[in-house]
């Protein structure tokens, strides 16, 4: 969805070629690159024993930096340099930038941050045992490579303003270029009738193999959904998303309780509940979900951390709740109360009109690239 919207974007103002890592590249990728008048080429990723996994750790830890340098994927974006001879480089993610770091003295490069080191130090600091150091050392690698190459890029792009602030401080020389995630089909996804909709259905989506995602559905289920059923006994909890992890398929066998796995087509889901849930206490960045919730107008109860970097505002637009007790009565006053419910999914619909909308984006998109390159000039943009 990240990518999908910057290319997007892309495409209407300049001529874009994609080099990438992957296992495979589908034929419906080609297809959706080409009619937006980009090309594309990739190679698969370098093999792993699990003994050069290991050595990889080790290096991580002892450099203090997570990313990772490969020779084959070195000459693979090294011939497509030559091949293109770019006006301006986009990296989608911070991995990348091993590869790409020493073009900046002949090509502006910026690098899409899609998330801080802050949601590591959080995965850190909730984590206990043996697991704690674990993590500890996720932060390490990652806030290294943060504090090492930040200061030396001209452009950083990242998802929120909240994001750019933290990029800022470490890099202060950096221009910073906070550019959201556009919802690429509204106003395509159409909301249910009231009559469809299940007023005792909670919903929760993501991919279920994601910690953040593991850690919030497990505290719901323990900690609040007791405390809605006591008042609501009808309630029941939807949990959709590909790869749940065994803890959370375990929940599939409380009663009033559903673990999906993969759904072809969420947003249907979605649009079928009385409230989407999100009580994330983990993670950093932008969370993506929100954008298949925000067209379908969907009363939504988060946490603080759920509603980082988004325009979400308390009591106008989303309920926000960070204790257990305080997110299960915020759950409850959308199931008692309908007119408040539709009340707020109206205003929260509003954002995919007028904020995250893929017109904004490519604004934005091209506001940054005229700065970089020299307002009037085009640009052969390589991701």
């Amino acid at each position: 969805m990240r990518m999908g919207s910057i290319i997007q974007g892309l495409s209407e103002i300049t001529d874009f070629h994609i080099a990438c890592v992957a296992s495979e590249v589908f034929g419906e990728t080609y297809d959706w690159v080409a009619a937006h008048g980009g090309t594309i080429a990739h190679i698969s990723p370098t093999p792993l024993s699990r003994m050069k996994l290991w050595l990889q750790r080790y290096r991580a830890i002892i450099s203090r930096c997570n990313l990772v340098h490969y020779y084959r994927e070195s000459r693979f974006f090294k011939s497509q340099f030559e091949r293109f001879n770019p006006d301006l480089v986009w990296l989608e993610t911070s991995y990348l930038l091993r590869y790409a770091i020493d073009w900046r003295h002949q090509t502006p490069i910026v690098v899409d941050f899609w998330g801080t080191s802050e949601g590591q130090e959080r995965d850190y600091r909730h984590s206990k045992g043996v697991h704690k150091l674990w993590q500890w050392l996720r932060y390490h690698t990652i806030r290294g490579a943060e504090l090492r190459y930040g200061p030396l890029l001209k452009d950083i792009v990242t998802v929120s303003e909240l994001d750019g602030r933290h990029f800022k401080r470490i890099a202060r020389g950096t221009r910073i270029w906070p550019i959201p995630v556009g919802i690429l089909n509204y106003p395509s996804v159409k909301p249910v009738a009231d009559a469809d909709t299940d007023p005792n259905l909670l919903i929760f989506t993501g991919d279920m193999s994601f910690s953040p995602n593991v850690d919030a559905v497990v505290y719901f289920v323990k900690a609040i959904l007791p405390q809605i059923q006591s008042q609501h006994p009808n309630v029941r909890l939807m949990v959709a998303g590909r790869r749940p992890s065994q803890e959370i398929m375990n929940f599939s066998a409380l009663p009033n309780v559903e673990v999906t796995g993969y759904l072809p087509d969420l947003c249907e889901e979605i649009a079928k509940a009385a409230v989407y849930i999100l009580p994330m206490r983990l993670g950093s960045g932008f969370r993506t979900k929100l954008l298949e919730v925000f067209p379908l107008g969907k009363p939504i109860v988060t946490t603080s951390i759920g509603a980082e970097g988004l325009e979400l505002i308390h009591n106008v637009n989303c309920l926000i709740a960070d204790d257990a007790p305080s997110f299960a009565q915020a759950c409850c006053r959308f199931l008692q109360d309908a007119r408040d419910a539709r009340r707020l999914g109206a205003n929260v619909k509003r954002l995919a009109s007028e904020v995250y909308t893929q017109e904004n984006i490519t604004k934005l998109v091209k506001h940054a690239i005229d700065t970089m390159l020299g307002d009037g000039v085009e640009a052969e943009v390589n991701q």
